[in-house]
Formats: structure tokens, sequence, C-alpha cells
């Protein structure tokens, strides 16, 4: 009961704060400008991520003429705290190979990231065709379902249909509300009642094209849990608990999966579906994730990019902002644009009173991560032990099908699952290098590349760790691990209030010369989101720079590479992030 009052009394705040800061919003024009003959503008950019990244990139990428002198009177440093850029998107370089792979953030639908597309192709950094299909197991010891296994599947072909019929009339629901009602309901955001974006929306028709930003938040599928909609179609927990659980944790990094909006699952079902239909066909890296942020960073330019950075705290100094760093140093800065994870942001802040009103104190303080309250995919081992996949049935299906996930259900009432990425059977790189090798032991190198996700290791304590039924699952011998992934704080919890928290988030943008992107800022988790969420933070510090408001695509940095439903997801992120 404690925890429905605690519920009742977020909420309350929430529409209490936003509406007195939406308020303050028509009042003072936000965000604040610096104007043009201003001198020199310096940005700080706290995060190397694709978010941060992207907006570093941006702002010394431009496309026009005019934006090149912009540019050139912006001095943009990009601040991370670890050795590497990358954030999520983490590679490992693989002994005895020579081979260097992703390890996270593997593969993408192509129809949705139109914009992480576009960014590609300007980078010139290939792309391949790549189909990831799951092996589930309840036993460790057999497979009980797999993607394009027929007559594997068959106990659970009335679930599948089922599956298909909901995910049916969700998509009609969303449809209905990014398409049938007028344009002013269909955004129905503080920032499209603001009106911030004078070049508006550029013309396309919602809805018929693939897209991640076509949220209403009068869409009542927002609030209503996946697992809802599911039951009221008949699909069983049988079929949730042993089936898409497994298969959805290992994009969500969590197997609570209690929380997710319906809302999201025709976008999930357009990119790995657990019901009837074949697995679709996604992108990844002929290469790998590296040469990505290799390539920004040529253009960002060495020495405006410090890595290993430990910032101690960011405070309102004057008309803008000073960076305090751990070994006592300081640094002034105009702007400042947080990249990094709402936690990191509430730590750096939180000594500033000036810049914590009670909305930026609620919204930074309620965003949760998975790994806050499910420890199933917070630490992976990276290493070469074909013996995590369980000898017999299982093992060969996976190695000789080309699967590229074995889940184990290990616990179904708590979403508890062990989940092997089998990297060798499908990744562009590894596969060309086993067709170069023939037979032989190099080709058995290059096919076993692993990332396993134990989750009774990563278990807080042993009642989290119960087996429901079968054996333990076996671990990699610890002479053959070659690395580690760590994921914490990699995914906010995606629900409800995250989508509510990201709407309120935008009242914040540019107060204080403040502004925030990454994927806690958008309506959801993905490469795409956190990319295009830094363009829009870039943009919009081009527009305080330079003291008026002008068309968005004007510094749309991809505009040479992008159609209009491109140029579109911009637009509408754009406005959902209050920029």
């Amino acid at each position: 009961m404690l925890s429905w009052a605690r519920e009742v009394v977020f909420w309350a705040r929430l529409v209490v704060f936003s509406a007195f800061a939406l308020l303050g919003s028509f009042a003072v024009r936000q965000p604040e400008k610096k104007g043009k003959g201003s001198g020199r503008t310096k940005v700080a950019v706290i995060g190397g991520g694709i978010a941060g990244t992207s907006v570093a990139w941006a702002l010394r990428i431009l496309p026009d003429a005019d934006a090149d002198a912009a540019a050139a009177a912006v001095d943009v440093t990009l601040f991370e705290s670890r050795d590497v850029l990358g954030g999520n998107a983490k590679t490992q370089s693989w002994p005895r190979t020579g081979l260097r792979t992703g390890v996270s953030v593997l593969a993408w639908p192509e129809a949705y990231f139109k914009n992480y597309e576009a960014l590609l192709k300007r980078l010139r950094v290939p792309t391949a065709a790549a189909r990831p299909r799951f092996v589930v197991s309840l036993d460790g010891q057999t497979p009980s379902w797999a993607h394009g296994a027929p007559g594997l599947n068959t106990a659970w072909h009335p679930d599948m249909a089922r599956w298909d019929l909901a995910v049916a009339f969700i998509r009609s629901v969303n449809g209905f509300f990014a398409c049938t009602l007028p344009a002013a309901l269909r955004r129905c955001t503080p920032s499209f009642l603001h009106g911030v974006l004078p070049g508006g929306v550029p013309e396309g028709k919602a809805g018929r094209v693939p897209s991640f930003y076509e949220v209403s938040y009068l869409n009542p599928l927002n609030l209503v849990p996946a697992r809802v909609v599911m039951r009221a179609f008949g699909v069983s927990q049988a079929f949730w608990n042993c089936v898409a659980v497994p298969v959805y944790s290992s994009s969500f990094l969590t197997g609570t999966l209690r929380d997710v909006p319906a809302c999201i699952l025709p976008a999930l079902d357009d990119i790995i579906s657990v019901g009837q239909r074949a697995p679709g066909e996604l992108r990844t890296w002929a290469g790998h994730s590296g040469g990505v942020f290799d390539a920004m960073a040529a253009a960002i330019g060495e020495q405006r990019i410090r890595l290993a950075s430990q910032i101690a705290a960011v405070e309102v100094a004057g008309g803008g902002q000073r960076v305090r760093f751990a070994d006592g140093s300081c640094e002034y800065f105009d702007y400042v644009i947080f990249a990094c994870p709402a936690n990191s942001v509430n730590d750096l802040t939180k000594a500033c009173r000036k810049t914590r009103s009670p909305l930026f104190d609620l919204v930074v303080d309620n965003v949760r991560y998975e790994t806050e309250r499910d420890r199933n995919f917070v630490h992976g081992d990276v290493h070469t032990d074909r013996n995590v996949l369980p000898a017999g049935a299982v093992r060969d299906l996976v190695l000789s099908e080309g699967f590229s996930n074995y889940v184990r259900v290990l616990n179904r009432e708590k979403g508890l699952c062990s989940n092997v990425f089998c990297l060798g059977t499908w990744v562009p790189a590894a596969v060309r290098a086993r067709e170069a090798a023939g037979e032989g032991v190099r080709a058995a190198d290059c096919l076993d590349l692993y990332v396993s996700y134990d989750a009774c290791r990563n278990a807080e304590n042993e009642a989290d760790a119960a087996v429901d039924v079968g054996v333990e699952e076996p671990r990699p011998d610890g002479g053959k691990v070659v690395g580690t992934v760590d994921n914490s704080y990699a995914h906010p919890v995606l629900s409800a209030k995250a989508m509510a928290l990201a709407s309120s988030l935008a009242l914040l943008q540019g107060r204080h010369r403040l502004f925030f992107c990454g994927s806690y800022a958008t309506p959801g988790n993905g490469h795409d989101l956190s990319h295009l969420s830094g363009l829009a933070a870039a943009s919009a510090v081009l527009e305080a720079i330079n003291g008026e408001a002008s068309d968005p695509l004007k510094y749309y940095a991809h505009r040479n590479y992008a159609d209009s439903a491109t140029a579109r997801d911009f637009v509408l992120l754009r406005q959902l992030m209050g920029l």
C-alpha cells in the first residue's frame, strides 16, 4: 500500500511541477540565448557514447557554408570518463583470430534506424544484412522454442497466433493516434504546446513509414503494460515467461518486462518477432561499431576529445557553466550538454541549487535503469568456450543452423535467464573469416566467439538464483575468458513513468544553458534515438548561439543523405525533446 501511495505522490508532483515549468516557459522563451557577435562559444559535451559523440560531431561538421561559419565560432570539447569512446557499443579484439567484433549493440532495423543509417552513409561505414535468431531451452538440455523451427514450436502455435493478433490490434491503435487525430492532438506534449519549432514537421504521411517518433501522449496503450494486452488476447503466461521474456530480454538487458508499455510491441515485433512470421532482416556493421566512432572522432579532432576525464561537478557561473574536475581544476563553458546517464547528471549537479529546480530534482532523481532492479545482464564474460552450449541437441542446432542466441530459462516467475550471444555464427567479420579459413582450427576459432550472461552469478543472493528445472548452467573456462562486458546504467527502464519523465525533461532543456540528450531524454532505447537526440541538442545549441530561431533542417547534418521520412524523424524528436 505504501508503494501505491508513493506512486500517487510522484505523479501528482510531476503534474504540478510540469505545469509551473510550462507556464514559465511561455513567459521566458527557452533556451537562453548567447546572441550573435558575442565571440567564440565554448561548449562542453559530457559523455562519449553515440549521443555525446554525435553532438560534438554535428557541431564540427555542418553541410552549409553559413553553417560552417557558425561551426568555426564553436569551441566544443567532448569529455568521456572511460579511455575509449563508444558508450554501450562495446567491441572486443579476439586473440588467435585477430578479429575485432562488437559484443553489445549488435544489429538494428533499417526501417526504424533511418538517421543512424544516414550517419553510416556519410561516414562511409559499410554495413551488412543479418538475421539474428534465438533458441530457448527450459531444462538446459533440449530446445523448447526456436525461430523458424515449426516442428519444434508446435506446442506454442496457438500462443504465437494470438501474439500476432494482439500486435495487429496494438498497431491499429497506435496508427489511430499517430495518423487519424489532428496534429495538435497527436503530438500533445509540452514542447509542442510551446511551439519552439518554427520550421514545423516536413511533409509526410504519419504512420506509413515505421518510426519510433510518431508518439502521441494521448495513446492509452502508453499506460497499459504489454502483458495485460497479451493476456486479454489469450496469450498464456507460460508463453510470456518461456518465450517472449527470454527473447526480448537481450534487447532490454533485463528479464523484468512487466512494465513495458504495450505501444512499443509492434516495433519490437518488426525487429524480432516471437509470432508466426519469419525473422526479419536487420543490419549490422560489416566490421564493428568502433569504425563509426573512429570516423566521428577524426572529424571532431583529437585535441577536442578528453578521455579518462574525471568531472566532479557542473555549476552555474555567471552567464554559463563551470566544470570542476576531480583534481581541483576547473574550466568555464557557455553551454553544457549532458550526454551521460541520468544518475551521473544527478551526481554532477547536486551541489548547485541554481540548477536544481523542483522539476529538475523530480525528473533526474526518478530515472531508473534496468541494472538497478535486475542484474541478469550487468556483467558478461567474453570468451571462446563452446562448452557453455549444452552438448547435444542445443549445441548442434545453434552452431549448425547459425543461431545468434541461446537462452536458458532458469526461473520463470522471476524472469531469470542466462543468455549466450554466439557471435561467430552470424557476425559478418567472423563469417568472412570462417569462409576464408575453410576447415580446421582457424575456422573453429572464428566460430567460437561468445558473450555469456550468467544470471545466477549476477544474482544478488542465492534465492534469486534458484533454478526451476534441469541442470545448472555451465560457465566458461576461466582460461578461455578474454574480456568482460559491463552494462551498468546502459538502458533506462522502459515504462509509462519513463515516458512521462522524458516529456517533462523537455521543459528543462536550455535552462541555465544546459541541454540533455541520450536514451532517457527520448521515447525509448536505441542507437538511432540516442544519435538523433545528440543531433537535436547540437542544432538547438547552434540556434541559441545565433540568437534567433531558424529552420531546424538548416542544421540537419545528414540532409544530403536523407529522405523526407528521415528528416521527419529528426524534427519529431526535436519536438518531443522540447528543442
